[in-house]
């Protein structure tokens, strides 16, 4: 009779998933990432460099223009005829209305709701200089308040208003012309608070080194594992809902040398301010 696998705890798990995320291809100590970097600074034209002050102080261009000449034709091909760059077929004559939903959905989805055309060329660009362009596909959940004022109408609308469920702060007065006339019926003027809730599909380019893979995998499906490594502040992960004595109690970990590692360095140089410090924590 075979054992019965008893299932990991927690402090199991965690051992094993920063096992794998230390192998896993894209963490930022590897000879990729310094591949990349170097990449980034022939693109910059911040190299080469100049063997001696009496040299010439000409940089090359030759992988800035080949970059964009070939982002330009790849770019082109994706977004050419927005209409029909996501396509669902359909299977059968039942599938006809079906399929043109879905695919005018899901177009809408990336290039209405989502920059899809930037995507696209952030994708391209990363994956002609970094080797892989990495996109995540995931479900927001997102609320938008928005403040409404409101004025003459009467009490019993008033505490219709009230007792919406996507109302709050509902503030309210009487009206100032009845309140010094005492004739007629009174009404109500005030403001309150409406939620709506805008939650979507968001479709995200990631920085390379920020996405981990096990070695040999021949894709993101067939992968045993992949990640997606990323620095949050102390403020986003008690947003997130983690408990504020957890959030205090975390340390300074390998984790946070992210921002440190030398294709960040090289790609944010350009623009990067030398006392932008942000004190985030690993999530």
């Amino acid at each position: 009779m075979a054992n019965k696998q008893k299932p990991m705890g927690d402090s199991e798990v965690l051992v094993r998933v920063t096992q794998e995320a230390k192998e896993s291809v894209g963490w930022y100590d590897t000879r990729l990432s310094k591949e990349r970097q170097r990449v980034i600074n022939y693109s910059n034209g911040a190299l080469p460099r100049r063997q001696s002050d009496g040299n010439s102080s000409y940089v090359s261009s030759d992988v800035y223009d080949a970059t964009e000449a070939m982002k330009a034709q790849i770019v082109e091909t994706f977004s050419a005829n927005p209409d029909n760059l996501i396509s669902f077929p359909p299977l059968g004559q039942n599938d006809i209305e079906t399929s043109r939903e879905a695919t005018e959905y899901c177009n809408h989805v990336f290039f209405i709701e989502n920059d899809g055309t930037g995507i696209i060329q952030d994708v391209v660009h990363d994956g002609l200089t970094a080797r892989a362009g990495i996109v995540k596909v995931y479900w927001e959940e997102k609320k938008q308040h928005v403040e409404e004022t409101f004025s003459g109408i009467s009490y019993g609308d008033t505490q219709g208003l009230a007792a919406q469920e996507n109302v709050s702060n509902l503030e309210a007065d009487l009206d100032p012309a009845y309140a010094i006339k005492g004739n007629g019926v009174p009404t109500y003027n005030g403001k309150l608070t409406r939620e709506f809730d805008i939650s979507g599909v968001c479709v995200d380019p990631i920085a390379p080194e920020e996405f981990g893979i096990k070695p040999r995998s021949k894709s993101i499906d067939k992968a045993l594992y992949c990640d997606h490594h990323t620095l949050k502040s102390r403020f986003e992960l008690l947003d997130y809902g983690y408990a504020a004595e957890l959030v205090n109690q975390i340390p300074f970990g390998d984790g946070d040398l992210l921002d440190m590692s030398p294709e960040v360095l090289a790609r944010e140089a350009p623009t990067a301010s030398s006392n932008a410090t942000d004190g985030a924590a690993q999530k």
